[in-house]
C-alpha cells in the first residue's frame, strides 16, 4: 500500500471514530433525560394498579419512570451506573484516540509508531464494549423488563400476580414502547453498531498495514546489510563524473520536491487558517446574539393565556419565567426527531470553534516549515468535515419546520409530554403548539434570515478555498514529483 492510501485509510479511521465519539454523546444524552410520570403514559387510566395507592398511600405523584437505564441492561435488570460508565466510556475513548494526533499538532517528534498503536488497540477494546451496550436494548423484551423493574420497585411484584393486574401490566409495556420511542432507539443502536465495526476494521487495516510495513523495513533492512560492501566498493569505483551528477540530482531533488512541498503547505495553510477564524468568528457572534434574543413564551405571538393548561406544570405549579432561546432553531439533525437542538451546539459550533483555537498552536510549526504533508491533509479534511457540518446546520436554520421542532424542545423541557396531551387533548396541543411556531417565525424570520444567507455565503467561500487549496498543492506535489 503506498502513502496516498495509508494516508486515506487513517483519515478514514479518525472521521469513524470522531462520529463514533459523537454519536455515543448523544446517544447517552438522549436517554439520561427523559422521565416520565406512570399515570401520564398512554392508555393509563386513574383506576390503575389500584389507583395507584400502595400501603393506603397514594404514590401517583412519586411514580417516575426514567430511560437512564437503558444504559447497558444486562438481562432486563437495573444497571445503576450505566450513566457513568458509558459517560467514562467515552471520555477515555476521545482522549486514547484523539490525543497522540492533538500532542502532534502542537509539537512533532514527541510521541512515536508505539503510541498509535497502542491508542489503536485501546480504542478497539473500549469499542466492542460499546458494541455490547448498544445491543442490549435492541431486544424488545430487554426494553420493557428495564421499566418492569421500575414499575416493581414501586408497587412489588406480587402486586401483580393477579390476572387484573397482568392485563394493566400488558398495557403499561406497550404505552412504554410508545413513549420511550422504542423504534426510535432501534435505529439509533442499528447505526451505532454499524460505525462501531466499521470503526474496528479500519482501525484493524491501518494497524495490519503498519504490521507489514514495518516487518518488510526490517527485511530490507537486512538485505541491505548483506550487500553493504558491494554497494560501497561499487561507489568507490564510480568516476568523478558520475559522482558530479548524483549531487547535481540530489540538490534538484530538494529543490523540485521537498522546499516547495512545505512552502505550498505553509501557504495554504494559512487560507485555511484564516477563512476558518473569519466563520468561527462570525458563527460566534451569530449565537450570543441569538440567545440574547430570547422571548418569554408567554411573549410568543399567537400564544393565549390559556395556551398549555394555562401554564401549569405536571406538579402543578405555575410556569412565569419561562423562555425560548432562537439558538435552538439551529437543528438540522433534530428535523427527523432523533437528536433533540438543545444538544446540537456540541456538533455544530462548539466543535468548529475549539478546532479554530487549536490551529493557533500550529502556526509557529508552519513559519518553520516543520511540518509534514500527512498533518497538512488531515488538519483541511477536518476542517472541511467541520464547515460543511456548521453550514447544513445553517440551512436548515431557514426551513419554517425547525421553529415547530425547536419549540416543542423548549416546551417538553418543561412540561411532561403526556401530561400536556392529558390535560389539553392531542389535537388541542398540536394547533398550540402550531401557532406558537407561527409566533416564533413572525419574530425571528424576517431579522435572522439575511444574516443566516450572509453566514452561508461566508462559509461556502470557506469550503471552497480550503478545496482549492488542497487541489491546487496535489497537484503541484505530483508535478513535482514527475520531474524528480
Amino acid at each position: 500500500m503506498n502513502k496516498k492510501q495509508k494516508l486515506i485509510a487513517i483519515v478514514i479511521a479518525y472521521i469513524l471514530l470522531a462520529l463514533l465519539v459523537f454519536f455515543s454523546d448523544f446517544y447517552f444524552c438522549l436517554i439520561i433525560d427523559k422521565e416520565i410520570n406512570i399515570k401520564y403514559l398512554p392508555g393509563i387510566e386513574k383506576d390503575f394498579f389500584n389507583g395507584f395507592v400502595v400501603n393506603g398511600v397514594d404514590i401517583s405523584d412519586k411514580t417516575i419512570l426514567n430511560s437512564k437505564y437503558l444504559l447497558f441492561p444486562f438481562g432486563g435488570k437495573i444497571f445503576y451506573n450505566g450513566r457513568f460508565f458509558i459517560s467514562f466510556l467515552t471520555n477515555m475513548l476521545f482522549f486514547i484516540a484523539f490525543l497522540p494526533p492533538l500532542i502532534l499538532q502542537i509539537k512533532e517528534g514527541i510521541i512515536g509508531r508505539k503510541t498509535f498503536i497502542t491508542s489503536g488497540i485501546l480504542s478497539i477494546i473500549i469499542i466492542i464494549i460499546l458494541i455490547i451496550g448498544f445491543s442490549m436494548p435492541l431486544n424488545k423484551n430487554t426494553f420493557t423488563k428495564v421499566f418492569d423493574e421500575q414499575i416493581y420497585n414501586y408497587f412489588g411484584r406480587d402486586f401483580f400476580n393477579t390476572t387484573n393486574s397482568q392485563k394493566e401490566l400488558e398495557i403499561f409495556r406497550k404505552s412504554v414502547i410508545e413513549s420511550f420511542e422504542y423504534n426510535k432507539f432501534f435505529i439509533l443502536n442499528i447505526v451505532a453498531i454499524t460505525t462501531c465495526i466499521l470503526t474496528i476494521f479500519t482501525i484493524l487495516f491501518c494497524l495490519i498495514q503498519d504490521f507489514f510495513e514495518i516487518k518488510n523495513k526490517k527485511s530490507d533492512s537486512i538485505k541491505d546489510e548483506s550487500f553493504t560492501k558491494n554497494f560501497l566498493k561499487e561507489q568507490l569505483i564510480n568516476s568523478e563524473l558520475e559522482h558530479g551528477k548524483t549531487e547535481i540530482d540530489f540538490k534538484v531533488t530538494q529543490l523540485c520536491s521537498n522546499k516547495p512541498g512545505f512552502e505550498i503547505a505553509k501557504k495554504y495553510y494559512l487560507i485555511s487558517f484564516i477563512s476558518t477564524l473569519i466563520v468561527s468568528s462570525l458563527s460566534m457572534i451569530f449565537w450570543f446574539v441569538l440567545i440574547f434574543n430570547s422571548v418569554s413564551f408567554r411573549e410568543i405571538p399567537f400564544v393565549e393565556i390559556d395556551y398549555f393548561n394555562g401554564f401549569i406544570d405536571q406538579n402543578g405549579d405555575v410556569i412565569k419565567n419561562t423562555y425560548f432561546y432562537p439558538n435552538l432553531l439551529v437543528n438540522s439533525y433534530s428535523i427527523g426527531r432523533l437528536i433533540d437542538p438543545s444538544w446540537l451546539f456540541f456538533i455544530t459550533f462548539l466543535l468548529l470553534w475549539g478546532f479554530s483555537f487549536l490551529n493557533l498552536f500550529s502556526l509557529k510549526a508552519y513559519q518553520k516549515g516543520n511540518v509534514s504533508e500527512k498533518r497538512f491533509i488531515i488538519n483541511n479534511v477536518f476542517l472541511l468535515i467541520l464547515i460543511i457540518n456548521t453550514t447544513v446546520q445553517l440551512i436548515f436554520f431557514l426551513n419554517p419546520e425547525s421553529y415547530r421542532v425547536a419549540f416543542e424542545s423548549s416546551l417538553y423541557f418543561i412540561f411532561e409530554k403526556n401530561y400536556l396531551i392529558k390535560t389539553v387533548g392531542k389535537e388541542a396541543l398540536e394547533l398550540q403548539i402550531d401557532n406558537a411556531a407561527k409566533g416564533l417565525q413572525s419574530l425571528y424570520a424576517a431579522a435572522f434570515n439575511p444574516v443566516v444567507i450572509f453566514l452561508l455565503v461566508a462559509f461556502s467561500a470557506a469550503i471552497l478555498l480550503i478545496t482549492l487549496s488542497m487541489i491546487h498543492y496535489l497537484i503541484f506535489r505530483n508535478k513535482n514529483l514527475k520531474i524528480i
